[in-house]
C-alpha cells in the first residue's frame, strides 16, 4: 500500500470511529430516516467485534486529533465537559459488564491508553495486585471444581463485580459472576493476544488460566451454573467447557509472577488433606437426603445395639463360670 492510499485509509477509518462514537452518545446527532446502524442493534455488536480485534486498531491519539477538529467541535450538543476519546469509548462499550462502571479507573489510569483493544483490558485488570515476594516460584496448578466438590468445598457466588476476586476462605470458594456469550472468545483471545506482545505483566492470561483450571468438564460448568456462578448465554453446556478450553490454548505463564499462585496453593492444600475427603465423602455419599441420613443412623443403631448383646453375653457368661 502506497503513503497515500494508506493515509486515506486512516482518515475513512477515523471518520467513520468518530462519527459512531459521537452518534451513541449524542442520540440528538442521528439521522434516523439515513442512520443505518442505530436502527439495527444487532449490526452494532458487530461493529464491536470489530472495534476490539487487534488487527483493527487506530491509536487513540489519532482519534483524538480529529474529535479536536473544529467542524466536529461545532456538531457535538454539550456546551461544558467536552468529551474526550476515553469518555466516548466508554459510553460506547458501557453494556458490557466489565466496562460497567469502571470509567474512574480509565480516567485515573497512569498509563496512556493506546486504542480499544488496551481499553478494555484496563477494565479487565485487578483492583488490588498480590504481595506475594517476587522471583519466588509459585504453585500454578488447581483442582478443578469437581475435584474440589469431592473434597467438601462449598461453591457461592460472589457479590464482587471485579473479575479477579475469587477467594478461598474456610472451604469456601467465592466467584464473581461470569457470563458467557458468543462474544466472550472473540474479546479474551484479543486481549491476550495484546498483552503478550505489549504488557510486562500479563493478568488477563492468568485469569484465563485459572478459570481453565477450575473449568474443565460439562460437569464442572453444571456444578458453577447450578450456583448461579457461571451465567452461560451459549446453546448448551458443553459448548461452555469448549470455550474456555479455546482461551487457553496459546497462552503462556511464568511461574514467578501468577496472580492466582496462593489462590491455587489454597486449594491444592485443601483437596490433600484426607479428612477433608473422608468427611466430604460421608456428606456426599450417606446424607444427601433425609432418607439416607436416617437409614445411616439406623444402621448404626443396629450395629450398637448388636455390640452391647455381645458385650453383655460376654459378661454373662464369664459370671457363670465364675459361680462354677
Amino acid at each position: 500500500m502506497d503513503r497515500q492510499k494508506f493515509v486515506e485509509m486512516i482518515l475513512v477509518d477515523s471518520i467513520f470511529i468518530i462519527e459512531v462514537l459521537l452518534r451513541n452518545t449524542y442520540s440528538a446527532l442521528r439521522n434516523e430516516k439515513q442512520d443505518h446502524i442505530f436502527k439495527q442493534p444487532y449490526l452494532l455488536q458487530d461493529i464491536w467485534y470489530d472495534m476490539w480485534l487487534l488487527e483493527n486498531q487506530l491509536p487513540f491519539f489519532i482519534l483524538d486529533e480529529f474529535l479536536n477538529l473544529n467542524e466536529v467541535v461545532e456538531k457535538i450538543p454539550v456546551e461544558n465537559d467536552y468529551p474526550t476519546v476515553i469518555y466516548l469509548t466508554y459510553k460506547f462499550f458501557e453494556d458490557l459488564e466489565a466496562v460497567n462502571g469502571k470509567l474512574h479507573k480509565l480516567i485515573n489510569c497512569k498509563k496512556e491508553v493506546k486504542h480499544f483493544t488496551d481499553f478494555l483490558r484496563i477494565c479487565h485488570l485487578p483492583s488490588y495486585l498480590p504481595s506475594d515476594p517476587p522471583g519466588e516460584k509459585k504453585v500454578i496448578t488447581a483442582p478443578s471444581v469437581t475435584q474440589l466438590h469431592q473434597a467438601g468445598v462449598r461453591f457461592e457466588l460472589s457479590e464482587s463485580k471485579e473479575s479477579f476476586d475469587i477467594k478461598f476462605e474456610k472451604g469456601t470458594l467465592k466467584i464473581p459472576q461470569l457470563k458467557l456469550q458468543l462474544e466472550t472468545e472473540s474479546l479474551f483471545r484479543n486481549m491476550i493476544a495484546f498483552e503478550q506482545r505489549h504488557c510486562p505483566d500479563n493478568y488477563i492470561n492468568d485469569y484465563v488460566f485459572i478459570i481453565h483450571h477450575l473449568v474443565n468438564t460439562p460437569k464442572d460448568v453444571e456444578l458453577l451454573v447450578q450456583k448461579q456462578i457461571i451465567e452461560n448465554w451459549l446453546p448448551d453446556k458443553e459448548g461452555v467447557s469448549t470455550l474456555i478450553n479455546n482461551l487457553s490454548r496459546g497462552t503462556t505463564l511464568n511461574p514467578h509472577n501468577f496472580y492466582f499462585s496462593k489462590l491455587c496453593k489454597d486449594l491444592k492444600e485443601y483437596r490433600e488433606t484426607r479428612c477433608n475427603m473422608w468427611r466430604a465423602n460421608l456428606k456426599q455419599n450417606y446424607f444427601n437426603t433425609p432418607w439416607a441420613s436416617i437409614s445411616v443412623i439406623g444402621a448404626i443403631f443396629l450395629i450398637l445395639l448388636t455390640v452391647l448383646q455381645a458385650v453383655f453375653s460376654v459378661i454373662q457368661v464369664e459370671s457363670q463360670s465364675n459361680n462354677c
